[in-house]
């Protein structure tokens, strides 16, 4: 497990820096969108991590906050490379993403899971009212940050 979560991270961190603009080829085809990342401090020592990937060209387009399953199980690497994003786990462009209909935001929460992380063990949640809060804090800061969507139709995704 340890191999895997190096190899993502080496493959995470090779994204973020050579990549803020991609496409994918789509039956449909080329797709051009922007990245976006960052981290949220959602309460004191706790930092939510999140991922966008957006289609610039076109002010109408949703917006999908994707969350995983598990509990603690990770958006942006699990739900982005093996399920709806526009790349697969070896960077390959995926035939069918649903960055074709709508702009992508995938959150690693709760904090802990994926990129994000506490600062002090007091920091990881410890009841689902708590991880509600985070990411109620998470998704104010977001939409501050990215304006363009304040007025968006806006649907959250999840597994069980």
């Amino acid at each position: 497990m340890k191999f895997f979560a190096a190899i993502f991270a080496t493959t995470f961190l090779f994204v973020g820096f050579c990549h803020s603009q991609d496409t994918v080829e789509t039956p449909n085809g080329k797709l051009k969108y922007d990245e976006d990342w960052g981290y949220v401090t959602v309460r004191e020592n706790a930092h939510t991590f999140w991922w966008l990937m957006s289609v610039k060209n076109d002010p109408t387009r949703p917006l999908i906050l994707w969350l995983q399953g598990g509990p603690g199980a990770d958006s942006t690497g699990f739900g982005n490379f093996e399920e709806i994003g526009p790349k697969d786990i070896n960077l390959q462009d995926r035939n069918n993403t649903w960055l074709q209909i709508a702009d992508l935001v995938f959150v690693d929460n709760p904090v802990g899971a994926g990129f994000s992380y506490v600062d002090s063990d007091t920091a990881f949640t410890t009841n689902v009212k708590q991880i509600g809060e985070d990411l109620m804090t998470w998704a104010k800061e977001f939409f501050k940050k990215h304006t363009e969507y304040q007025k968006r139709d806006f649907y959250i995704f999840c597994e069980r």
